[in-house]
């Protein structure tokens, strides 16, 4: 990776984190026509785009990411959450499980899938809350 590019990375990080998805989601997209597989610009524009409640597009990108970078905890973590977003919560208890048999120790993931399980004890409870979703 070039240091141009390692200098806009950081930037981009900087501008997400300043709260503005949409100029993060620019940024990423003139990175990305540079450098279309950046697994760091494609999660963050994944993460933008889930922002702005684009959660449909931002499944996409993480998807995208995942079969460049199939193993990438932080890409299933940011998948998980996004697919619970929209209600799709088996598929997204398989992201974070995906995940935790890579990195078994990710706190964050721990986290958030305990947040979908604490609802559940079984699949059926989660099943009547994706009808809720639909």
């Amino acid at each position: 990776m070039s240091d141009i590019l390692k200098q806009k990375i950081s930037s981009l990080a900087q501008l997400y984190f300043s709260g503005d998805m949409v100029k993060t989601e620019l940024a990423c997209r003139e990175i990305l026509a540079e450098d279309s597989k950046s697994v760091i610009v494609l999660n963050i524009l994944g993460a933008a785009l889930r922002g702005q409640g684009r959660q449909q597009e931002a499944i996409l990108v993480f998807d995208e990411v995942l079969e460049i970078e199939p193993d990438s905890v932080d890409t299933l973590n940011a998948h998980g959450g996004v697919l619970s977003d929209i209600g799709l919560f088996k598929d997204s208890i398989r992201s974070y499980e995906r995940a935790l048999e890579i990195l078994p120790d990710n706190i964050s993931v721990h986290f958030n899938l305990s947040n979908i399980k604490t609802f559940q004890t079984d699949y059926t409870l989660i099943d009547q809350m994706e009808v809720l979703y639909q």
